[in-house]
C-alpha cells in the first residue's frame, strides 16, 4: 500500500497529500509494465500499443484506447 509523501505544499491550490509507492511494490509495477507515479489519485500508467492504461490507488485500472501518444 503506498505511504503519505511529506511535503511542504505551501503556495498550492492542491490539499490532497500524494502518495509514493515501496520499493517492492515499484518492482511488481514495473514488472507488470507499468511505470509508478507520485499522485494522489493515478498509481502507475503504462501503454500499450496505441492504448493508454492508468492505474488508480483505489485498483481500478482504466484503459484509453487510441490515447497512448499521451503517455
Amino acid at each position: 500500500m503506498p505511504t503519505p509523501l511529506s511535503e511542504d505544499r505551501q503556495g498550492t491550490l492542491s490539499n490532497y497529500t500524494r502518495l509514493k509507492h515501496s520499493e517492492t511494490e515499484v518492482a511488481t509495477l514495473r514488472n507488470r509494465g507499468f511505470v509508478p507515479v507520485i499522485s494522489s489519485n493515478v498509481s502507475a500508467v503504462a501503454r500499450q500499443d496505441e492504448m493508454l492504461i492508468v492505474r488508480f490507488h483505489g485498483g481500478a485500472t482504466y484503459a484509453y484506447p487510441r490515447s497512448g501518444d499521451r503517455y
